[in-house]
């Protein structure tokens, strides 16, 4: 992966050109956004990629927010296509964003099913599970963001989401909480 990372305007234009056959890039940027929206299994999952098409949805060179990621298709992890050993657990993200400078951000938004049983007892070794792949994310580089699902309550259309997304995406950290 270059390190100017992974921008919209680079994944609409394999897609307009690899996968739609297609000139138009604002038509093929339209079809790529829909199949990314259809893959989404939430209304938080879908408020989130909202979200970040209001903010970003102009400008093209902003890093291209991909849902439903499986990890080992990560190009920084995946050599190559034979099976290996010690397969992470979560293997799916909610989100992964590819910045510049060969960052690798996942979000996840964290519903009932993170944290408890079907009967919504709550269910510690569940947790401990997430708690510790989270680990193992972080020291294989990546940056992990996690949402509760009902910080997208029923009036909720993200708002809270822009100031998040312009930190991240700035790549500096606040000296102070």
């Amino acid at each position: 992966m270059p390190n100017h990372g992974l921008s919209w305007s680079a994944l609409v234009d394999w897609w307009a050109k690899d996968a739609l056959r297609e000139a138009n890039t604002d038509a093929a940027s339209r079809h790529l956004w829909s199949r990314l929206a259809q893959s989404l299994a939430s209304r938080p999952e879908r408020v989130l990629l909202h979200a970040y098409s209001r903010r970003y949805g102009q400008d093209m060179s902003v890093p291209a927010l991909l849902p439903q990621v499986w990890l080992h298709y990560d190009p920084f992890t995946r050599k190559s296509w034979l099976p290996r050993p010690g397969a992470v657990i979560r293997q799916r993200m909610d989100f992964l964003l590819l910045p510049p400078n060969h960052r690798r951000v996942v979000l996840e938004i964290d519903g009932r099913h993170h944290y408890a049983h079907d009967d919504g007892r709550a269910d510690p070794g569940r947790y401990a599970t997430m708690a510790a792949e989270d680990r193992r994310l972080r020291l294989a580089g990546y940056e992990v963001y996690r949402f509760g699902a009902a910080e997208f309550g029923q009036d909720s259309h993200g708002e809270f989401l822009e100031p998040f997304f312009d930190d991240l995406l700035s790549g500096s950290l606040r000296p102070h909480l």
